[in-house]
């Protein structure tokens, strides 16, 4: 409710999750973490990849001059971190 009064649409305020992570009695951070996690990867796979996803992976390895590709999704990073 305190959403809609600051103007967000519903559809918006349906979006949003709460309480966050999937009820596995997590109890300590590190499994909390894993409950949230857990949740953002089961909607992050039940959501289609963008139709011209193929299309643009595939440019970008043409670009990159290679014959494979991967494309990931990089969730937390910390110090040198490879970019390529």
């Amino acid at each position: 409710d305190w959403l809609r009064e600051q103007g967000f649409p519903l559809s918006q305020v349906q979006r949003v999750f709460s309480p966050i992570g999937l009820d596995i009695n997590a109890r300590t951070p590190e499994e909390i973490a894993v409950s949230i996690m857990g949740e953002i990867i089961r909607e992050k796979s039940s959501r289609p990849a963008p139709a011209n996803i193929e299309k643009i992976a595939g440019a970008l390895a043409a670009k990159a001059n290679r014959k494979s590709w991967s494309l990931i999704t990089i969730v937390s990073a910390q110090g040198s971190t490879p970019q390529g």
